[in-house]
């Protein structure tokens, strides 16, 4: 699979999960952001959903919350096209494992 269409199959997961903090159904994340809106702005999305309810969560999800934010600052205003490739493939990694804590898995 080319990174083009890897990024986008990357992107829809990125929409999935914003439906499920959110609690949103189809229509809703195609309302807010759809997997080409989230493409151009992953970095705003991620933090958007771990801030959803940070001040509920324990200190050891806030500092996982506030490493990732730091360690990808560099990604704010970029597009998942101009992130180095392996790049977003970590920093997804790393969201998707704090979102599992948040979620108790």
């Amino acid at each position: 699979m080319e990174n083009g269409a890897y990024l986008h199959n990357v992107a829809v997961s990125l929409q999935h999960t914003l439906g499920r903090v959110f609690n949103l159904g189809i229509k809703e994340q195609y309302e807010i952001a759809d997997a080409c809106t989230i493409q151009k702005s992953p970095y705003m999305w991620m933090v958007i959903m771990l801030m959803n309810k940070y001040s509920t969560f324990d200190m050891t999800i806030k500092d996982q919350i506030k490493d990732f934010i730091e360690k990808y600052c560099d990604c704010a205003n970029k597009t998942m096209d101009e992130i180095d490739f392996i790049k977003v493939d970590k920093m997804v990694k790393e969201f998707k494992n704090i979102i599992n804590v948040i979620k108790g898995e």
